[in-house]
C-alpha cells in the first residue's frame, strides 16, 4: 500500500524567526498590558493592578508609598567598591502616573487634530460564565474620541466620553518654524474610592491621532543638535545623517508610539498611535 500524499494542511510548516519574535511579543504585551483573557475577560485571583503593570493611569493624586518602592537608588551610575553599601532610596512619597501622551510635529496649514482615546476599568461583578456568587473583575472597554482646534498656547481640557467627564484630554500647542509642535496628554481626573481602588484605575490605555480626514499632516520632526563637546555634536551629525530616511515623527511620554507613514511618501505621516 502506498503512503498516503501529504499536503499542506497536515505537515506543520517550520515557523520563521520573525514568527517567533512576533509571537513572543504578543506574549509578553497580553501579559504585561493585556488584556490577557479577551476584550470581556473575567479573574477572581489578583487585582488588576496586580495584573497588569504596563499602560495604565492611577487616579488622580494616588500616591506610591516608599516602603513598595526599590530599596536602592540610583547613584548616577557610579561604580561601588566591593565593600561599599548600596545606598537606600530616599524615604518619600512619589505620585504614580496618571497621565500619558506624545508629542507630534505638525504641518502648519492644518487647523485641527482628531484624537480616539481607548482603555478599560475593571469592576466587581457576579461573573456570567458561573453559577456561583463570588465577584470577580469583570473588564468594561470604553471608547472616545474628540476634535481638537489648534491654536497658540494651552489646550483646553476636552472630555472624550460623556460618562467619563474626568477623564480628559489636555495638551499645548506651540508654533516652530511655520509648523505645529503640539503635545497631547490623556489624564485620569477620577478621584480614588475608598471602597475599591482599582475600579477607578485606567487600564490598557491608547491614543491614536489623525488629521482632518486622515491627510498625512504629521511631519518629521526637526533635528536639534546640541549638548556635549564638539565630539558629542559630531557624533549627533553622524547620526541625523544614517537616519536621515528613517524620520521621527512623534516622541511618547510614558508610552511608546507607533507611526503610520502616507504609502507614497515616507517623509509624511498619516495616523501616531500610541503603544
Amino acid at each position: 500500500m502506498e503512503p498516503e500524499a501529504l499536503d499542506s494542511e497536515t505537515v506543520l510548516t517550520v515557523p520563521t524567526a520573525a514568527v517567533i519574535r512576533d509571537e513572543l511579543h504578543q506574549l509578553v504585551l497580553a501579559d504585561l498590558l493585556g488584556p490577557l483573557g479577551g476584550e470581556f475577560e473575567e479573574f477572581s485571583l489578583e487585582n488588576p493592578t496586580d495584573r497588569y503593570i504596563l499602560g495604565r493611569l492611577a487616579p488622580d493624586g494616588t500616591v506610591i508609598e516608599p516602603d513598595t518602592q526599590d530599596e536602592t537608588a540610583d547613584t548616577d551610575n557610579a561604580d561601588l567598591g566591593e565593600d561599599q553599601p548600596e545606598p537606600s532610596a530616599p524615604n518619600i512619597v512619589s505620585l504614580s502616573p496618571s497621565a500619558l501622551g506624545c508629542t507630534v510635529y505638525v504641518a502648519g496649514d492644518s487647523a485641527g487634530l482628531t484624537v480616539r482615546a481607548d482603555w478599560a476599568w475593571y469592576r466587581r461583578a457576579i461573573p456570567e460564565t458561573e453559577t456561583e456568587a463570588s465577584l470577580v473583575w469583570q473588564r468594561v472597554p470604553v471608547h472616545g474620541s474628540a476634535t481638537l482646534a489648534l491654536a497658540e498656547g494651552e489646550l483646553a481640557a476636552t472630555g472624550v466620553h460623556p460618562e467619563y467627564p474626568q477623564v480628559t484630554l489636555r495638551g499645548r500647542a506651540r508654533r516652530h518654524e511655520g509648523n505645529w509642535l503640539v503635545s497631547l496628554f490623556l489624564v485620569n481626573g477620577q478621584p480614588r474610592r475608598e471602597t475599591s481602588t482599582d475600579m477607578a484605575w485606567l487600564f490598557q490605555v491608547g491614543l491614536t491621532v489623525t488629521g482632518p480626514h486622515r491627510a498625512p499632516v504629521f511631519l518629521p520632526r526637526p533635528d536639534t543638535i546640541s549638548g556635549g563637546d564638539d565630539a558629542d555634536r559630531a557624533e549627533q551629525r553622524r547620526l541625523a545623517m544614517a537616519y536621515r530616511m528613517s524620520p521621527e515623527f512623534a516622541v511618547g511620554h510614558g508610552t511608546g508610539v507607533h507611526c503610520t507613514a502616507e504609502p507614497d511618501n515616507p517623509m509624511r505621516a498619516i495616523e501616531i498611535t500610541t503603544t
